[in-house]
């Protein structure tokens, strides 16, 4: 149950970047292996079909093509991807990502060496160490490293990092001992932008003016009233700008920013103006009088760049957003496109009532330096820009929602009373942050703990508690207390007593829980009505969806909608398949599946008429007609659905809602009685058709040693056949009538044994023994078994018969007839056509005299009749109408 909460991974996308498929793929495995390893998953065949489902349908195409496809090991499917995706490994290309790798300010030496080791993985060094320890001096920021490494040619890595993370910790350390001396603190600047073009500081426009006098030469401040500037370059003007995400309400009278940042930022001298994006804000000491310009302090830019399709995209971040929104330039730009899907979503921008133009919306992957999403990326018309949606800005770690306010540092009591304000004020202008512990409302509650009066009460041992801990427990408990959430039972005896666990917490504070499994012991569970989908309605036409697999049946019902093609499920059921109906065919299990499903629901089923949905084609041909010969197998099943009125439907797998339910099926505890009566029924068809001179044993030991037997077995179990060997063919073209018996290990037709080669002349000479003729052979043969071509060799083996031939009805020839001649010409007249002939396909019409054997022919370019017609008037006008006309009844002279 706990591998419900595991969320699923992102699918494995092969293309999206081709040259680090390789790598990708590796990675991808190793979480893989993590996440089964959470799951506590063990079984082959469940690895097997989770590493198919999560790796992604596109991945799940290309393990069908490999040769190992079709196996059901996990190891061996592993093994296949690998070395598909193993080709695509470009070595120049890590090495070259490998030699551009530099460590980041903020990088320590242990994190840049874990990230190179990763790179070089895929590089094929012959010596790791050596290529490291060079990528480390070269690209490291530590310029003592790189001096120590250059004096001594002989330093090794290990001892590289060991005086990396001195280095570090005793900086680390110097500027903890450093900070005690700073008396105010400056802004910390995330990033410093050069601006691309000059603004003029009295008008605030672009400059030079191109031949043009400046604006604001003539103009008057509204600010200042002096002449010369515009009042929004004013330098007298105050501004100040805060975080939203700090503070509401931010004074500017106690923010200074230091001289040389002011001087740098207004001094016309200088060609270059700098700006500084401010995480905190610096704060000077309450006594500094405030300068004569104000300050101006920046938010962190709201605008983050991820990547989706193997694209960088950048997008804005919109905690008001509930969707993910691309604009359709943007999307144009991706690298690896998806299809876009109809939608039927309306999106509103903030304060609008007419719908965004929306393109469609497709599946995206989109990942950041920290963590990677799957979300549903929607597609708008234009360029407006792109937005990032809350919940999807959670996912990938760049924003955390927090419903409190942290407290702040020890400062004068006039700061001290303000911020207290500030709080007071947020909390009452914000009523989702947590004051206070909310109170149950629900009186049933008590009742429910009250009414069992029969539980004995449990008094338990208390749990020791260290010492150093135990203040911290009482202030826990006072706290509790005065929150009203526990009382204190005090001058009373209590019947019930439950041990209390410390926690530690990752601030540094404790947690405390109650041990209360016994004390739970005396509320008396809630009964509830098990929920259903939707409710039956009798006067709807019912539809049962079945589907099978190697691993399971399942079974849907639901109902059609009144005038509609659509319908509402109902009800869900599945069961794994037995040790014996797991060496069904495919076939079998498909119609195991069909009776199965269909004597599930048979309360809701049984008196109407109803539909099957399955999608093996061969169920349709079977159940839908009543003369079909099916399996002695299946022959069983449909006996049993008689008193049910059904019509089975063809739809095609993709399309089928029970695939996933029988992939994944029910465990059933106990084999039931009904699933054992097709195999008994099977098994007495095998016995009663043995012939009396041969043994079931001699069947069963030749089948196992028949090549083509062997196959058709392995066929009628994969449900898939060669089409081009000639052996297997007369088996293919029956392959409905075929079942194999995997307790006897014997194939049946219908109700008749498959005799294997080496038995079938031994059989034919035993139905011939009473040296009857060739259809009383025949019948006898028919009656218990069957072999290809069986027909055929008994008439063989009847014809060469010697006492058969002997006292047998001879087949005299018939007497040739001479055709009598005529006793004058043109009375009779024989015709015929002969060609195509080559090269022109067209025909020559024959009218030959019997008398006189003149013959007539005329060039026709088909052999219709109303292409004979014209050519024979044109010779009866020349010669005369005979009186007989002699033909090989043909269509042109067959017509009335």
């Amino acid at each position: 149950m706990a591998a419900q909460n595991i969320q699923p991974m992102p699918a494995f996308e092969p293309r999206s970047d081709p040259t680090s498929t390789s790598a990708r793929w590796t990675r991808w495995l190793e979480r893989f292996n993590t996440y089964l390893l959470a799951a506590d998953i063990k079984d082959d065949a469940r690895k097997r079909a989770l590493l198919l489902y999560q790796a992604g349908p596109e991945v799940h195409e290309i393990f069908k093509t490999l040769e190992e496809g079709e196996t059901k090991d996990f190891k061996s499917a592993v093994k296949a991807l690998t070395e598909y995706f193993e080709p695509e490994k470009n070595v120049i290309y890590r090495t070259y990502v490998f030699r551009q790798a530099t460590q980041g300010k903020e990088e320590s030496i242990d994190e840049f060496h874990t990230r190179l080791r990763g790179l070089a993985k895929y590089c094929e060094f012959t010596n790791i160490d050596f290529e490291i320890k060079m990528q480390i001096v070269t690209n490291g920021t530590s310029s003592r490293l790189r001096k120590k490494a250059l004096q001594d040619p002989k330093y090794s890595l290990a001892n590289m990092l060991i005086d990396g993370r001195k280095y570090e910790t005793s900086s680390a350390q110097a500027v903890g001992i450093e900070e005690q001396f700073k008396t105010r603190e400056n802004i910390n600047a995330m990033a410093m932008t050069t601006p691309t073009e000059k603004k003029c500081y009295y008008c605030g426009f672009k400059y030079p003016h191109d031949n043009q006098p400046c604006p604001a030469k003539s103009a008057i401040c509204n600010h200042c009233g002096i002449k010369g500037h515009f009042a929004k370059v004013c330098r007298t003007r105050g501004k100040s700008f805060a975080s939203k995400g700090n503070l509401e309400k931010l004074q500017t009278q106690g923010f200074t920013s230091p001289d040389k940042r002011r001087q740098s930022r207004w001094d016309e001298n200088k060609q270059r103006k700098q700006q500084a994006k401010a995480v905190g804000i610096s704060q000077s000491e309450p006594n500094t009088e405030s300068s004569e310009e104000k300050d101006y302090v920046y938010t962190v830019s709201q605008e983050t760049r991820e990547q989706t399709h193997a694209t960088d995209v950048l997008f804005l971040v919109d905690t008001g957003a509930t969707v993910d929104i691309i604009d359709s330039t943007t999307y144009a730009k991706l690298k690896r496109k998806s299809s876009l899907r109809k939608s039927s979503t309306k999106i509103y921008a903030y304060g609008f009532h007419t719908p965004l133009p929306l393109n469609g919306q497709f599946q995206a992957t989109l990942e950041s330096k920290k963590r990677y999403t799957v979300s549903q990326m929607y597609v708008i018309d234009g360029a407006g820009g792109n937005l990032l949606s809350a919940k999807t800005a959670q996912d990938l770690a760049l924003v955390q929602l927090i419903n409190t306010i942290s407290g702040f540092p020890e400062q004068d009591k006039q700061t001290k009373t303000n911020q207290n304000n500030t709080h007071s004020t947020a909390c009452e202008t914000n009523p989702e942050i947590n004051t206070s512990v909310p109170q149950s409302k629900d009186p049933k509650i008590q009742e429910i703990i009250n009414k069992y009066n029969d539980v004995k009460p449990v008094m338990q041992r208390q749990r020791r508690i260290p010492y150093h801990v135990r203040k911290d427990v009482s202030k826990e408990l006072k706290k509790l207390e005065e929150q009203d959430i526990v009382e204190k039972v005090a001058n009373q005896p209590t019947p019930w007593i439950s041990p209390i666990v410390v926690t530690p917490k990752k601030d540094g504070g404790i947690r405390l829980c109650v041990d209360m499994r016994e004390a739970n012991q005396a509320i008396e569970r809630e009964r509830h009505t098990m929920p259903t989908l939707q409710d039956f309605k009798a006067e709807k036409r019912s539809l049962v969806i079945v589907d099978g697999s190697p691993y399971g049946i399942s079974a849907i019902l639901a109902q059609k909608e009144h005038h509609s093609q659509q319908y509402k499920i109902l009800s869900y059921a599945s069961r794994a398949l037995s040790p014996v109906e797991t060496r069904y065919s495919q076939t079998d299990i498909e119609g195991l599946s069909l009776v199965w499903g269909i004597e599930h629901f048979r309360m809701f089923l049984i008196g109407s008429e109803f539909d099957v949905i399955t999608d093996h084609k061969a169920l349709e041909s079977i159940f839908n007609n009543p003369r079909s010969r099916p399996p002695a197998r299946i022959e069983r099943w449909m006996m049993r659905l008689q008193p049910f009125n059904f019509k089975v439907i063809y739809r095609k797998g993709s399309l089928n809602e029970a695939d996933y339910l029988s992939r994944h099926p029910a465990v059933i505890e106990r084999e039931q009685i009904t699933s054992t009566t097709a195999e008994e029924y099977v098994n007495y068809v095998t016995n009663c058709s043995v012939p009396k001179s041969m043994t079931l044993d001699e069947i069963k030991k030749a089948t196992h040693n028949d090549p083509v037997l062997q196959k058709v077995k392995k066929c009628l179990k994969e449900g898939k056949w060669d089409e081009n060997n000639p052996d297997l063919k007369p088996f293919r073209l029956c392959a409905d009538e075929l079942t194999y018996n995997a307790s006897a290990g014997i194939l049946l037709k219908n109700t008749r044994l498959v005799i294997p080669t080496t038995l079938q002349e031994r059989a034919t000479k035993l139905g011939h023994i009473g040296h009857q003729g060739i259809e009383k052979t025949k019948s006898l043969l028919r009656e218990k078994i069957w072999y290809p071509n069986m027909d055929k060799r008994v008439k063989e083996m009847v014809d060469k018969c010697i006492p058969c031939q002997a006292v047998g009805h001879g087949n005299n020839p018939e007497p040739m007839k001479i055709t009598p001649t005529e006793d004058k010409p043109w009375t009779s007249v024989a015709i015929d056509f002969y060609g195509p002939v080559p090269r022109t396909g067209q025909y020559l019409l024959v009218v030959i005299d019997t008398y006189s054997k003149f013959p007539e022919v005329e060039i026709v370019n088909s052999t219709e009749a109303k292409t004979c017609i014209p050519k024979l008037d044109t010779i009866f006008a020349r010669y005369g109408i005979p009186s007989k006309i002699k033909t090989d009844n043909g269509p042109p002279f067959n017509g009335k």
